[in-house]
């Protein structure tokens, strides 16, 4: 799984015209994140098409990078996100990036990136 890492110019409708663009095409946005920094807004995603995905962020211009991402199935109460974080803490593994991908029937998934994806990887094998 692929987390596209994307710069838009703050405008209002730079999200808008790239969310649409996906939508038209038929890629289904699974997680997005987004902050400013130096005037430009920073937007992450994970869909379901990375293929598609790429291509739309070229024809439309906008620099993105791309990183592999893990996700993980947790339960859904006060405390999962604190077990994951300190198991790869103990493993001086830092987390990057994390949001949600889905919820529901009493679980999340969660996506991530970490300093080190290979360790991170191996500490979840682990968990399951």
């Amino acid at each position: 799984m692929k987390e596209f890492d994307i710069q838009l110019p703050k405008k209002p409708s730079a999200l808008a015209g790239l969310t649409e663009a996906l939508g038209q095409s038929g890629v289904n946005i699974r997680g997005i994140s987004s902050d400013l920094k130096l005037e430009k807004i920073h937007v992450k995603i994970v869909t379901d098409d990375e293929a598609s995905t790429r291509s739309i962020l070229s024809m439309q211009g906008a620099p993105f990078s791309e990183r592999e991402v893990l996700s993980l199935v947790i339960h859904d109460r006060p405390g999962e996100i604190a077990k994951l974080a300190r198991r790869l803490a103990r493993r001086m593994i830092t987390i990057e990036t994390m949001y949600m991908l889905s919820r529901g029937g009493g679980k999340t998934e969660v996506a991530f990136t970490a300093d080190d994806m290979d360790k991170a990887a191996e500490a979840l094998r682990a968990w399951k």
